[in-house]
Order: C-alpha cells, then sequence, then structure tokens
C-alpha cells in the first residue's frame, strides 16, 4: 500500500512540476534588476513581400509559398524613452534595456552591417548627414542612459563607383567613388555636373547601369534604384560635340548666340563654347525644320527663343542641364513675367517631342522639397511590392497616418503618401506612378477639390520645387502632356542661382517614411473654413487614359474625399446635391468611390490650421476611417 501512495505521490509531483514549467514559459519577472531585451533583425514585424515561391514536393504535396523579408527604414520604439532610427536595408539592430535608478533606463544598441555597407557611426538627436555634430559614438556597440524621449540614429551609407569610359575624373583616373548616406533613402542620387568627369569635345549627358548603355539611364544628379546593392556600379555616357563648322553664330561681347545650322545629324550636341565665346542663346529660326531626333543643350545656354526649333519634325528628345536660363524681357522675370529663357514655343510644331531631361548643377534643398524627398525614393523601392499610393495635396501629408492604414489591413500592403501640394496637378502624379504599379496595387486618391488636384495639363506653380532634389521623374512623364512644363522650368531655373545647396542625402526627420507629417504638436487653430466643390477635371481626357493604364496593370483606383470640417461645411452650405455633382464628375474617369462622404466630415478640434490640414488626432481618426474603407472594398 506505501508502495501504491509512493508511486501516486512521485506522478502527482511530475505533473505539478510539468504545469509549473508550461505556466512560467508565460511569465516575466518585475524585480528591479532584471534585464529586459528587445532584438530587432532589421526587418518590419508586419512586412512581407509579395515575392514568392510555390514548391511541390514528389509526391504531389504543395508546400505553401513563403513571403520573402522586407527590409525597410525603420523607427523603432525601445524601452519607455528611446527611438532608434535605421535603414535595415543595411543593418540589423539588436538593443537591451536594463532598469536603472528611478525612472532612467540604461539602453545598449548594437549594430551588425550587411555585406558591404558602410558604418558611420550613431548620433543622437539628429542624423549625422544632417548635422555632423550629433555625432556620439563610431563604435558598434553603443550604451547610454535615457530618462526623457531621445531619437537615436544608426548612420550608414553605400558606395557608388563611376567608370569614366574614354574619360576621365578631374583627378585623371578612369574609376571614381563616392559614398551616400542611406538613413534617410533607400536609394543615392547620382553626382550633378560640377566637373567631376571630363572627355574633350564631349558632353556628359547621363549616367546608365550597364556598360553598354543599354541598362537604365539616369540623369546626372537624379535618384537611381541600387535593387538593395551595397556599391553601385555606374558608367559615364557621352555624346561627341557637333562640329562648330555647321552652325552660324554671331559673337556679341565675348558671348556667342546661335542663329543657324547646317548639319543633318540625329544627335546635335550643342558644346559650351564656339569661336572661342561662350554659347549663351539660340535665337528664333535657328534650327527651323532641322531633322535631328535628339538635341542636348550646353550648360552655358541662358536664352533659348521662341521659335528656336520651329517644325522639328523629327526631334523626340531635348537634354539640358538647371540653374541657367534666364528671362530676357519684361518686368520682374523669374515666376511672375518676363520671357523664359527657355519655353513651349522654343520648340514650336515639334510633333513628335515627348522628353525633357534635366541634368542637374545645383543641389537645391528648401522648405519645399523637404516634402518630395523621399516619395519617389520609396515608390522605387516599392516598384514590385503590393502597395497602396495616396495621391492628394498637403490635406494628405497633414491627414494620414500610415502606421494605422497597415496594421488594418495586417502589414500586406507598403504605404507611399504622395500628399504634396494643392498647386501640382494631379496628372502628373498619375503619370509617374503608372511606371511603378502592377497587379494588386492600389492608388488611393484624395485630394481636396480644386484645379490643380483634379487633374489640369498646367502642371502646377510648385511642381519643380517639390521635384528639386530629382529630375529623373521628367524620365517617367509624357512632356507633351503638360502645356507649362518647360517654361515653369526655366522659371525655376532662374531662382537655382540663389538658391541654398546641400547634399541630396540630407533628409527631413519631421517627415516619417511613408511621407506622413511626423510632427505630434500640431493643434486646432480655433479657425472655422469655407468650402467650395465647384470645379471640374480640366485634364480629363488625358487623366482617363492614365487611369485606363493603370487598370490595365492591374492597379485599382480608389477615390475618397478630403478631410472636412464640420461646422465649415455647414457655414459653407454644401449640401447632398453639391457632393453628388462633384462626385459624378470624378467617376467620368473612371475611378471606383470607396467612402460615403459625411464620414468623411470630422469634429472641427481635428484640424490644424487649414480646411484640410488635420492634427495628428483627427489623422489618426481618418486614417482608420479609411483603412476600414479600403478593407470593405476589398472584402475583407
Amino acid at each position: 500500500m506505501k508502495k501504491i501512495l509512493a508511486l501516486i505521490m512521485a506522478l502527482s509531483f511530475c505533473i505539478i512540476a510539468a504545469s509549473c514549467v508550461k505556466q512560467g514559459s508565460n511569465e516575466s519577472s518585475t524585480e528591479p534588476n532584471t534585464t529586459v531585451s528587445t532584438t530587432t533583425t532589421g526587418t518590419s514585424s508586419e512586412s512581407t513581400s509579395q515575392t514568392t515561391q510555390t514548391t511541390t514536393t514528389t509526391t504531389g504535396e504543395v508546400i505553401p509559398p513563403v513571403a520573402e523579408k522586407i527590409y525597410d527604414i525603420e523607427s523603432e520604439k525601445v524601452g519607455d524613452f528611446v527611438t532608434v532610427n535605421y535603414n535595415a536595408d543595411t543593418c540589423t539592430v539588436k538593443t537591451e534595456v536594463k532598469k536603472g535608478v528611478g525612472s532612467k533606463q540604461t539602453v545598449t544598441i548594437t549594430v551588425e552591417m550587411r555585406d558591404g555597407f558602410i558604418f558611420d557611426g550613431i548620433s543622437k538627436d539628429d542624423a549625422i548627414v544632417n548635422n555632423a555634430s550629433k555625432k556620439v559614438s563610431s563604435s558598434l556597440t553603443y550604451k547610454f542612459d535615457a530618462s526623457s524621449e531621445t531619437k537615436i540614429y544608426v548612420n550608414t551609407s553605400m558606395k557608388i563607383v563611376y567608370h569614366t569610359g574614354d574619360g576621365k575624373s578631374s583627378s585623371g583616373s578612369k574609376t571614381f567613388e563616392s559614398t551616400y548616406a542611406l538613413t534617410g533613402f533607400h536609394n543615392p542620387n547620382t553626382l550633378p555636373e560640377k566637373g567631376y568627369f571630363v572627355r574633350d569635345g564631349y558632353t556628359l549627358v547621363e549616367y546608365n547601369t550597364k556598360e553598354d548603355g543599354s541598362g537604365t539611364a539616369v540623369s546626372l544628379g537624379g535618384r537611381v534604384n541600387a535593387e538593395g546593392k551595397a556599391v553601385l556600379d555606374l558608367w559615364c555616357v557621352w555624346q561627341k560635340n557637333t562640329d562648330e563648322s555647321l552652325f552660324k553664330y554671331e559673337i556679341k561681347n565675348k558671348e556667342a548666340h546661335i542663329t543657324g545650322y547646317a548639319g543633318n545629324d540625329e544627335i546635335v550636341c550643342i558644346p559650351e563654347t564656339l569661336g572661342g565665346a561662350t554659347v549663351t542663346k539660340i535665337t528664333s529660326d535657328a534650327f527651323k525644320n532641322a531633322g535631328m531626333k535628339k538635341v542636348i543643350i550646353a550648360k552655358t545656354v541662358k536664352n533659348v527663343s521662341s521659335g528656336a526649333f520651329t517644325n522639328c519634325k523629327e526631334l523626340e528628345t531635348v537634354v539640358v542641364f538647371d540653374g541657367s536660363f534666364a528671362s530676357e524681357a519684361g518686368e520682374g522675370g523669374g515666376w511672375w513675367g518676363g520671357t523664359p529663357g527657355i519655353s513651349e514655343d522654343s520648340f514650336k510644331g515639334c510633333d513628335n517631342f515627348k522628353n525633357f531631361y534635366v541634368n542637374s548643377t545645383f543641389t537645391l534643398y528648401n522648405f519645399w522639397a523637404r516634402y518630395g524627398a523621399n516619395h519617389l525614393d520609396r515608390l522605387m523601392w516599392a516598384k514590385d511590392k503590393k502597395k497602396i499610393i495616396i495621391v492628394g495635396g498637403s490635406g494628405s501629408y497633414y491627414g494620414y497616418n500610415c502606421d494605422i492604414i497597415k496594421k488594418v489591413l495586417s502589414g500586406e500592403y507598403e504605404i507611399i503618401n504622395f500628399g504634396e501640394n494643392a498647386n501640382i496637378s494631379a496628372l502628373l502624379y498619375f503619370d509617374i506612378i503608372e511606371n511603378f504599379v502592377g497587379e494588386g496595387d492600389i492608388l488611393l486618391w484624395s485630394p481636396e477639390p480644386g484645379y490643380n488636384t483634379l487633374g489640369t495639363s498646367a502642371i502646377g506653380s510648385r511642381a519643380w520645387a517639390f521635384r528639386q532634389n530629382d529630375y529623373n521623374f521628367l524620365r517617367y512623364i509624357d512632356r507633351s502632356d503638360f502645356t507649362d512644363l518647360i517654361s515653369k522650368f526655366s522659371s525655376f531655373s532662374e531662382e537655382l542661382q540663389s538658391g541654398k545647396f546641400i547634399p541630396y542625402d540630407r533628409f527631413s526627420t519631421s517627415t516619417n517614411k511613408y511621407g506622413d507629417d511626423d510632427e505630434a504638436s500640431r493643434e486646432w487653430d480655433k479657425n472655422i473654413y469655407n468650402y467650395n466643390f465647384k470645379y471640374d477635371v480640366s485634364a480629363k481626357e488625358e487623366m482617363t487614359a492614365l487611369v485606363k493604364k493603370l487598370d490595365e496593370k492591374g492597379c485599382s483606383v480608389y477615390f475618397t474625399y478630403a478631410a472636412m470640417q464640420k461646422t465649415g461645411m455647414e457655414e459653407s452650405k454644401v449640401t447632398d446635391q453639391i457632393i453628388e455633382v462633384y462626385t459624378n464628375k470624378l467617376k467620368e474617369i473612371g475611378i471606383t468611390v470607396i467612402s460615403d462622404y459625411k464620414d468623411c466630415i470630422y469634429p472641427d478640434e481635428y484640424f490644424y490650421n487649414s480646411a484640410w490640414h488635420m492634427n495628428q488626432k483627427g489623422a489618426d481618426a481618418r486614417s482608420e476611417n479609411v483603412a476600414n474603407d479600403l478593407k470593405k472594398q476589398l472584402g475583407k
């Protein structure tokens, strides 16, 4: 009997012990000196790539596809106070947090670099590329105490190797290496035209990702898709300058003005000097009826007169350099008057002129550029990923929290918020985006009602300001869709000459990786705003064609209304009928409306400083609503 009792007691003890182990696995100690560890692997916990592969075994069993990990720019909370910012394309980051005295926490950050990428150090409050004085460590491991909100940046970069071909670098070498900080971007800008490369009798026209020129062409200073590489090779593409004897020109005050051309070359490359004088002007009818397909205009040219290339029926592509053009007559100059240094009128009757490419000589950064800097970069990065692209004015910039949209949709989509400015045509955005979408992607159109935001052939007064850090956007659009792209460029070019210049790889810490405003301090200014919906889609034919192209690629174009203020809508006497008329105009171009406009009206205090700008509370509420509208539309 005793043996039986002993056996029963032993079995009971084993069962109890096993139960304790099982329960204990879900418990954590709260003792003061316990280490709380957070390990990050350089991937978003909610992101998976749509690139998958299904495997079938020899027995016919189908193994479900395993999604590839997506490396993104991360901003991760560590402990109670610290946010670690890093580019998971380039490194992995491990963190450890220990409780200290009072509220203080000791944080240890350990960085492991991915093959080939460069570690530039750890900084506090800002990235090193933005402010070198913020660097706090050159070590891959950094340990510090924190008791208040602290931003830490893991700074990394990549290398670009330029191959000069039959040219050479300014120092005489056949290759030239540069580094580019990737702390805030996925892809680098190339070097602008600043004399880095030289070749007698030739002009550097562009770079290419392949030695034979069959790869991707990139404008000087343009952003190039690095495809996750730590080292990117680029080749200089040279064009021989057109023989001086083929030009007619006059020399005035040591400046050469081209008045005629007697050649029949397919490519005309205008040199910087003729007869020992600097070429500054191309006069009216100078190239009238010429048969070239491409013309490269020297960076010294200030003025291309109206009609300079009249009736060049074969002309398809024009390449220029920024910063040299100047208005020639009229009061004011710049945006506000005068005859532009170059305009659509310079190319009258050039029916096949589709491509207008710009090479950088300046690296301008200003108030507007900081909003648009990461949009094309992220769109390029997400080209082969499942994505949602939000298009709107600044109401989208201030009106979305894309983290919320991503979570509601279970991390299935990468998000790009192209919310920029109401003074830029939606036609430009649709034209660019069409090059980067595929099956299952979504363009979420969220415009404030307006002349530009609904799509017009006028590019808009601020289009160049927002794209100034990457002229490669021009390679994704059809110039002939726009009536003022060149003339607006000319005015913008003139302003560049007195601009502020900083490296391309600097970035705004007030805009997050999606393109949302990241400043939580926005507060309602107590104003009530007016609303007007009496606008048309003036570029209806072009917008319809682009929506059709997007649809053919498998990209859905959904529409949701801009956020509207409750009292403002009431005082503006906006009725159901007014909204119905407005909505029907939009439906005519082929979009699908996914929201009820009444669900897009929010409390007055959810706004910030305009009829369309929301504070963080408003952006959060709106993002939740729009995400659920998307979820319903997708049948999820």
